[in-house]
């Protein structure tokens, strides 16, 4: 069961051309939703429903956190290829989405 959260998306504009950056922002958007989809295809579709919802949401940078630094013991952790591909996803979300610090 996936919980829906509604949540603004920040943007910063720094240049005047903002139709040019919304249009690498949607095509950079459309690889962050792919590389979501992909977890599926790795066997960890629940990771792929939790973060779709929290995409450019401050929760997606927490929900990463709590995916790679796990307060459960006994945790066997991810694959390389997984938690590598968790990583470019965050990587990716923090570019498009560059939150600051309040």
């Amino acid at each position: 069961m996936s919980t829906n959260i509604a949540c603004p998306v920040k943007t910063h504009f720094n240049i005047d051309d903002h139709e040019l950056i919304h249009i690498e922002i949607g095509s950079k958007d459309e690889v962050l939703k792919e590389k979501i989809n992909e977890l599926k295809k790795l066997g960890f579709p629940h990771i792929s429903e939790k973060l779709t919802p929290l995409i450019g949401c401050v929760e997606f940078e927490q929900a990463i956190t709590k995916l790679v630094i796990s307060d459960r013991p006994n945790r066997k952790g991810f694959p390389k290829e997984v938690l590598t591909l968790i990583l470019q996803i965050s990587s990716l979300h923090f570019e498009i989405y560059p939150f600051e610090d309040k």
